[in-house]
């Protein structure tokens, strides 16, 4: 998957700048591990699937790192740049959701520090 990142400091960087962007892009990194396994029926199981209580609401899904330290958010975005559902209808299996696929932006937040990562996805 080609990824950009989005925003990045300079080498003023702070370690809060540092483990947001590490965070978004951890997130990214095991979102991926699970979109190419093809197991995950719906973007809700895959959330379910995730470390700590990760849940899916409106095609994002949202978590915790186990430690409490920090929060992501990535949101699936399809050719079109909206949001895919969690689950229902066009939604209700792997070979429904994945095929719409082609994005994924990763937010990472420590401390009151935010880092976004972009990802295309490949078909």
């Amino acid at each position: 998957a080609l990824t950009v990142v989005v925003d990045k400091n300079s080498s003023r960087s702070t370690a809060k700048s540092i483990l947001s962007f590490q965070i978004a892009d951890g997130a990214i990194e095991n979102i991926l591990k699970r979109v190419y396994k093809n197991t995950d029926s719906t973007l809700s199981a895959l959330a379910g699937n995730l470390y700590g209580s990760a849940v899916c609401a409106g095609g994002v899904i949202s978590g915790a790192l186990p430690t409490g330290s920090g929060t992501y958010q990535v949101a699936f975005i399809d050719k079109n740049g909206a949001k895919l559902q969690c689950s229902g209808a066009g939604f209700s299996s792997y070979a429904e959701w994945r095929p719409q696929l082609v994005r994924l932006v990763s937010v990472g937040a420590y401390n009151g520090t935010v880092r976004a990562v972009d990802a295309g996805v490949k078909p």
